[in-house]
């Protein structure tokens, strides 16, 4: 899925080690890159869609979206395959997703960080193990399975792609790229805790690199660095992504360096009143709220192989 550098000193790794390290980082901070509160932006475009494109009534209901003309889109000028957009998700859409994520997307057949000693087949076996979940849970994959030894996705172990993030992942690229080919194929779920990071990488093992990386996050927000082509092209940029942000690396973005050195903690608390769905008992419905308001969920969804 990824390839993992650990240079001496570069200009990639000086921003990563500045960002991790510093408590206060979006406080005093003034080159992170903010949308919510208009700083750093003088070299990104504010777009909005004027009509609604490839999306149904059922759609905004059943994926908990917004329509795509209340999107906010953030496009960078200079490296226009860095997109990053807010308010796609309805309040609900938080717990929706989030509980997908920590429920269906974590059971069998998908593989956890935890396989192949221990494996979730029903929602009691998450609340059996809710306390080593929100404490041991790195990731999951779905779809394509990605082989971390050899660093390829293994063809012959395909888990079947959920439908509905498939769904959704093809109204963004239809949305937000005027793409109309995209199909996600492999979803790497990142479960990230206070302090975990995500050292800086490229994603090049799919064998179609014309097709967009979509990252939909939820929960805490965290410093996301998106850098060049090398690990000393350019200083990377440093922007803060918040729980429901979508960020997509398209066109020479597509394989660009980019990483994850700190997870912040936000103001950000998922309300009750907007967590419910119809597969939710109060159990499972408390163990998604708390883990939400204390960890960062992220879904890196690309496409495997050429049509």
């Amino acid at each position: 899925m990824y390839s993992n550098d650990k240079p001496t000193d570069t200009l990639f790794r000086r921003a990563f080690k500045r960002f991790k390290n510093e408590i206060h980082v979006v406080d005093r901070d003034k080159e992170i890159i903010d949308f919510r509160l208009g700083t750093c932006v003088k070299d990104w475009d504010k777009l909005r869609h004027d009509k609604t494109f490839y999306i149904t009534e059922a759609d905004k209901r059943q994926l908990h979206i917004n329509d795509p003309s209340d999107w906010l889109i953030y496009r960078n000028r200079n490296k226009p395959g860095l997109i990053v957009a807010s308010n796609i998700f309805q309040e609900s859409g938080h717990y929706f997703w989030g509980e997908k994520c920590l429920t269906d997307y974590i059971c069998n057949p998908f593989r956890t960080n935890f396989d192949p000693k221990i494996k979730f087949a029903t929602s009691d076996d998450i609340l059996e193990n809710s306390n080593l979940i929100g404490r041991k849970l790195r990731w999951s994959i779905l779809g394509y399975d990605y082989d971390w030894d050899r660093k390829h996705y293994a063809q012959n172990r395909n888990n079947k792609f959920p439908e509905n993030l498939r769904r959704l992942t093809t109204i963004i690229a239809q949305n937000l790229l005027n793409n109309q080919n995209y199909r996600g194929e492999s979803c790497l779920v990142n479960f990230y805790h206070a302090k975990s990071t995500l050292a800086g990488h490229v994603d090049h093992s799919e064998l179609v690199h014309d097709q967009p990386i979509i990252a939909i996050s939820f929960g805490q927000p965290a410093i996301f660095l998106a850098g060049g082509s090398t690990l000393d092209e350019i200083y990377p940029l440093a922007i803060k992504v918040y729980g429901g942000d979508v960020v997509i690396m398209d066109g020479e973005m597509r394989l660009a360096y980019h990483a994850v050195p700190k997870i912040l903690k936000d103001e950000f608390k998922l309300v009750e009143e907007y967590s419910t769905t119809e597969h939710s008992g109060e159990k499972i419905r408390n163990f998604v709220i708390d883990f939400i308001n204390n960890h960062r969920i992220n879904l890196s969804v690309r496409q495997v192989n050429p049509i």
